[in-house]
């Protein structure tokens, strides 16, 4: 496992991983191009020998920063994959000097609710029926909720001595 700042010739790899992730509303190849150049978003991917593995993209704002969306390939899930990306991701976000970093996520992917939880994410709100799928030809809605993770400089510089 290895994570590095995505590069042009990664963007299939990832929009392939959005898309197994995301079905239907995965986004095309051209948002995640645009993130490459955007100075405002990171784009990280981690690989598995020379596959790329998952991808996390945050954008930044002011001091505060959001993570717009992330995720591994279904092969590499439950492997550690997650846990290794989304501490590479939060480690470069750190750096700019943000004093938060927010997320949603469907209130039914306890996998991810979980890795968010174990890197030291707090839910802190919900979004009422936010996320919109249809079954059998009718809508249905599902609320997402809302983490927030305070970026502690003194505990992240204490973890790297440790």
């Amino acid at each position: 496992m290895k994570c590095a700042s995505a590069k042009l010739q990664d963007i299939a790899a990832i929009t392939r991983i959005h898309a197994a992730c995301f079905g239907a509303k995965a986004w095309p190849a051209e948002d995640f191009e645009a993130a490459l150049s955007a100075p405002t978003d990171s784009l990280t991917v981690i690989y598995d020998d020379d596959y790329v593995a998952g991808f996390c993209h945050i954008r930044q704002s002011d001091d505060s920063a959001e993570i717009l969306t992330f995720g591994v390939a279904p092969v590499c899930q439950d492997m550690g994959f997650g846990a290794a990306l989304l501490i590479a991701a939060l480690e470069t976000t750190l750096k700019t000097g943000v004093e938060d970093i927010l997320l949603d996520v469907r209130q039914d992917n306890r996998p991810a609710i979980s890795l968010y939880r174990r890197a030291g994410f707090k839910r802190v709100g919900k979004r009422k029926n936010y996320y919109k799928d249809m079954v059998a030809g009718r809508p249905v809605y599902t609320d997402a909720h809302v983490y927030k993770k305070i970026m502690d400089f003194t505990a992240q510089r204490e973890t790297r001595r440790a």
